[in-house]
């Protein structure tokens, strides 16, 4: 009995060596790549490989691997063996080839060996067709959208859409969409693209947030594994499972070609809500931090990857709530942007990231945030909301650089405290907006009030009321004449004393640096 056990182990430890001494002969032969895009539409893989490998036959793959694993998946592209192997991909013929990670590699028999190292495609930018420059509005005031008539009559140059993943897949009239030799149909999106191109044509700066909700559950397969509960605002994608994970790219890149057009363009995509509250906003179920972190990134550098090989100075955004040196509900601010910009390098240095925050007072019934007592001007203050704004500028621009801009995308302001408070609110978060050269929009939460919110008491639209007024005029010539009484409700004498670089050109004019 012994003896047999031993002939088991030794024949299982002749296999192993062998395949070890198998794969070694191609992972001692690696060499380098480099993948880039390097014009419109066009990737161009460049190798360099020292000694030929031998093989089945004469030629080395282009193979795409996995991106958590590096395991090989299938090849894309093959040319004959030689010292400086080059292959040229169209991304025409799939949108997926600048969102793969690559090896070049051997076959023998039916299976791939790679002979270098692994990459991503690096510079997306460049085989955008569409290079034309980011568009900057006139002002940086904004609303979140509901109809045209209510920005044209406020006069706002910035606007925000949500975009649920179910208006993507369940509707009625469907497109063909193939990514990576599969073919998907989504809807054709057709009232989103009108919108789209009427802001385009009278000139309003688009914010675009994509949120991955439940719908009628019927692509659960998104959703990461350990979040699949029903009833939560919005999940985290699943980026664990190989045609999950495709499924999303595909999504992504789908949006990407619709909306990168000259006429028909956004211009800052956002991915999820709050997603540092992920166990309120952005719903990770039983993940770990880590495993939430990783998942998240991946879903932002295929989003990133997507949008930016489209047209290539459209922006993409992490979005936060108000806190900031604390977690409730997740994480705080501060230390999700740490761990995120660390996995995101982790995967693919270069990838810029900006940040949609919504600096909520605390708690949302206090309109009057300038009295609260819940931030402090230091850098791990518990939140960061417009009494303190700048603790978020001035940590960014040393961490982060000014490259990484900042929009308020959504602030809201009850008037349960009275009209006056709101009014006031509107103007000073206005004005500190305005006049910070890292913040590019200030954009409301609500023209008209919503009902189930204001049955809550949180009345944060301006119809009607006197905020309408103020939100009208302040970023106008008049805007001081709108304001200047407000300074009492305040407590001060002149908007110097709560506004940061106050300049009362710059209320009127776009102040940014970059």
């Amino acid at each position: 009995m012994k003896r047999r056990w031993y002939i088991v182990v030794v024949a299982v430890m002749v296999l192993f060596v062998c395949a070890l001494t198998e794969n070694s002969v191609y992972a001692s032969s690696k060499g380098t790549i480099k993948c880039n895009a390097i014009s419109s539409g066009k990737v161009v893989v460049r190798a360099a490989i020292k000694k030929t490998v031998k093989s089945s036959d004469n030629y080395y793959y282009l193979v795409r691997v996995s991106p958590l694993t590096d395991a090989c998946i299938d090849d894309v592209a093959k040319t004959k063996k030689c010292k400086k192997p080059v292959f040229k991909l169209k991304m025409s013929k799939d949108a997926a080839y600048v969102q793969n990670k690559y090896v070049v590699a051997v076959k023998k028999g039916s299976k791939f060996y790679p002979v270098t190292a692994s990459s991503y495609v690096n510079q997306v930018e460049k085989g955008a067709n569409n290079k034309e420059k980011y568009f900057i509005p006139k002002t940086k005031k904004g609303i979140q959208y509901t109809n045209f008539d209510e920005l044209r009559s406020c006069g706002a140059k910035n606007t925000f859409l949500n975009l649920p993943v179910s208006s993507i897949l369940t509707g009625n009239t469907y497109v063909e969409y193939k990514y990576n030799g599969r073919t998907y149909h989504f809807t054709d999106l057709a009232a989103y693209r009108v919108t789209v191109y009427d802001f385009n044509k009278n000139n309003i700066n688009i914010t675009m947030q994509l949120l991955l909700n439940w719908g009628d559950g019927s692509y659960t397969r998104l959703i990461d594994s350990r979040a699949r509960t029903e009833g939560k605002n919005y999940y985290t994608w699943n980026t664990q499972d190989r045609y999950a994970r495709e499924e999303m790219e595909a999504i992504f890149s789908y949006l990407a070609s619709i909306f990168g057009k000259s006429d028909c363009h956004v211009d800052n995509w956002v991915l999820g809500n709050e997603v540092n509250a992920c166990d309120m906003w952005n719903y990770r179920g039983t993940m770990s931090d880590d495993d939430f972190i990783k998942a998240y990134s991946y879903s932002f550098m295929a989003l990133y990857k997507a949008v930016r090989s489209e047209r290539a100075n459209s922006k993409v955004f992490v979005c936060l709530d108000h806190t900031w040196g604390i977690e409730t509900d997740g994480f705080g601010g501060k230390d999700f942007l740490y761990r995120f910009n660390k996995a995101l390098k982790s995967y693919q240095k270069g990838i810029r990231f900006n940040i949609a925050y919504h600096a909520y007072p605390v708690p949302l019934y206090d309109s009057d945030y300038w009295n609260n007592s819940h931030t402090d001007n230091t850098e791990n203050s518990p939140y960061v909301t417009l009494k303190n704004i700048d603790v978020l500028t001035n940590y960014v621009r040393k961490h982060y650089t000014s490259k990484t801009r900042i929009i308020l995308s959504e602030q809201g302001f009850t008037a349960k405290k009275g009209q006056s408070v709101q009014s006031a609110a509107i103007a000073m978060g206005y004005y500190k907006a305005a006049c910070n050269a890292m913040i590019d929009s200030f954009i409301i939460r609500s023209y008209s009030d919503d009902p189930g919110e204001a049955a809550m008491g949180l009345t944060m639209g301006i119809k009607g009321r006197s905020a309408f007024k103020v939100y009208k005029y302040m970023d106008t010539s008049k805007s001081l004449k709108y304001t200047k009484k407000y300074l009492k409700t305040i407590g001060v004498s002149s908007w110097n004393k709560v506004v940061s670089n106050f300049n009362k050109a710059r209320l009127y004019k776009m102040f940014r640096i970059e």
